[in-house]
């Protein structure tokens, strides 16, 4: 899907596009001591875009599987995910470690679907990367 500049970013921080994650996806901006929340934001915006390089490039090297970013891309956009919902946030007290519950809506066929993932992220040389997640419901 293409997100025009002006309109709100779909990882549902009110800003717009242009303002928000684009920058981050085009390689303008670097998710530098930023939080875990913002990467899974932006992740969310790439699986909405297509955008299979930025999805791995945020994916922890010792967890991230070996995906062709065009297929990967491909595979995100065909699921025309639709609206982020993070029910909560849990950091550890040395600030490296979080998990990030939350839902990802989209759509099939006409039909709405979530899935609800217990999301985990490390953060290595300053940048929060996310490293696996577990399944809910």
């Amino acid at each position: 899907m293409t997100i025009q500049p002006d309109n709100r970013c779909p990882c549902g921080s009110g800003l717009k596009f242009k303002d928000c994650c684009q920058p981050y996806l085009q390689g303008k901006k670097v998710l530098d001591g930023d939080t875990p929340e913002y990467v899974l934001r932006t992740r969310f915006s790439s699986a909405v875009t297509g955008n299979g390089d930025y999805m791995l490039k945020t994916w922890d090297a010792d967890y991230r599987p070996d995906y062709d970013p065009v297929r990967l891309g491909e595979e995100m956009k065909a699921q025309n995910f639709t609206s982020l919902n993070i029910i909560s946030i849990e950091v550890n007290e040395n600030q490296v470690e979080a998990r990030i519950e939350y839902y990802a809506h989209f759509r099939i066929r006409r039909s709405n679907e979530n899935f609800h993932e217990l999301a985990s992220f490390k953060k290595k040389d300053g940048l929060w990367y996310y490293t696996d997640g577990l399944m809910l419901d």
